[in-house]
């Protein structure tokens, strides 16, 4: 595991204990720093299924903000990256 896939992790974990509090923006930083970090390790170096969840954190931490238009948003490009890679 690379130290950026370390960092990648460290930040979804905190972005999940943000959203389970109910904390929309902090969540949303962490879950869009580590979709930064996915999206620079180059899609070649990076499974695909990881990049869709990505997006899928990122509508969550919409959600729960009641950003719904976003949030749907995030979701549809997860779910258009699961489908392309037939995941």
């Amino acid at each position: 595991m690379t130290p950026s896939s370390i960092l990648v992790f460290a930040l979804q974990g905190t972005g999940e204990v943000y959203s389970a509090l109910a904390m929309g923006p902090e969540a949303l930083k962490s879950f869009q720093k580590a979709q930064e970090i996915l999206l620079g390790m180059g899609l070649n170096g990076v499974d695909q299924t990881i990049i869709a969840s990505s997006y899928g954190n990122i509508g969550m931490a919409y959600d729960t903000m009641g950003q719904d238009d976003a949030a749907m948003e995030h979701y549809q490009k997860g779910l258009e990256i699961q489908v392309l890679f037939g995941n």
